[in-house]
């Protein structure tokens, strides 16, 4: 899955501190590195090159910059593909669950047409100006520890003080997964914690909305990766994904494996749902 990774340091705006974001040159989501394929050609969805809405360029409603109007929105349809961030922290000498866990809500996210990026915490700090500016929506994921979040989490928490600050992530949508040994191992606390932090920022918070261990709904069933008809929330969690495992197992559980895809898919569609400024 290393395409669903970021791999670029590419800044936003020439600023260092990231107390230049609040100063952005107002690109707007799409606008990622400017010469990716999700790029808007650095206009910002209001503006569409500074002409009013029945302009686009210059040209009348019709003609698109000389093109057809089915060719026209093809392309901007195509250009508004908004973007997740999924940030997770995974001990490197254990068995790497919040990582399976990351990678089948980013399917998810892709059966609606929404872009994932999976960063570890360490990653995101990195990536940071990057995630503030382009991502419509953070999914966080710890590991239960002694009944709350990594310690490493915890860190990353506090390293977005001054986004907190600028009210830099107000409105963009949030969810959190979680993982431990035991059926309870009290997960609740973490999902609790993250949701916490993500309200403080002014976030969205965005839980499961499927009862546990009945059937998904037929509307639902075509969603790829899930077997139709299948049994998904199986730890009975709403606010938000949880996982167990039996001690020493490599695999996770499958319903919570289809889980995490619901999960994806249905953070995806609220994502599309929401244009907040």
């Amino acid at each position: 899955m290393k395409n669903d990774r970021v791999f670029c340091k590419k800044k936003i705006v020439n600023h260092n501190s990231i107390n230049f974001l609040s100063n952005s040159d107002g690109n707007n989501l799409d606008s990622f590195s400017d010469d990716n394929l999700d790029s808007f050609s650095g206009n910002n969805l209001d503006s569409f090159s500074d002409d009013n809405l029945d302009s686009f360029s210059g040209n009348n409603l019709d003609s698109f910059s000389g093109d057809n109007l089915d060719d026209s929105l093809d392309t901007i349809t195509q250009k508004l593909h908004k973007k997740v961030a999924i940030i997770y922290y995974n001990h490197p000498s254990r068995r790497h669950y919040l990582k399976k866990i990351a990678l089948k809500i980013s399917e998810g996210l892709k059966t609606v047409n929404i872009i994932p990026y999976l960063f570890t915490v360490d990653e995101a700090k990195n990536y940071i100006h990057d995630i503030t500016n382009n991502m419509s929506g953070i999914i966080f994921g710890s590991p239960t520890y002694f009944g709350g979040c990594a310690s490493q989490m915890r860190s990353f928490f506090e390293f977005t003080d001054q986004i907190f600050i600028q009210r830099l992530w107000k409105n963009k949508i949030s969810a959190g997964f979680t993982h431990s040994g035991n059926l309870s191992g009290d997960k609740l606390s973490v999902l609790n914690e993250i949701s916490i932090f993500a309200l403080q920022h002014g976030m969205i918070w965005t839980g499961l909305d499927v009862i546990s261990m009945f059937e998904i709904l037929d509307n639902d069933a075509e969603i790829t990766g899930i077997p139709k008809k299948s049994i998904l929330n199986r730890l009975g969690s709403w606010m938000g994904m949880m996982s167990s495992s039996e001690y020493n197992v490599d695999d996770l559980n499958e319903i919570d494996l289809n889980t995490a895809i619901y999960f994806g898919y249905r953070i995806g569609n609220i994502v599309k749902s929401f244009y907040i400024t």
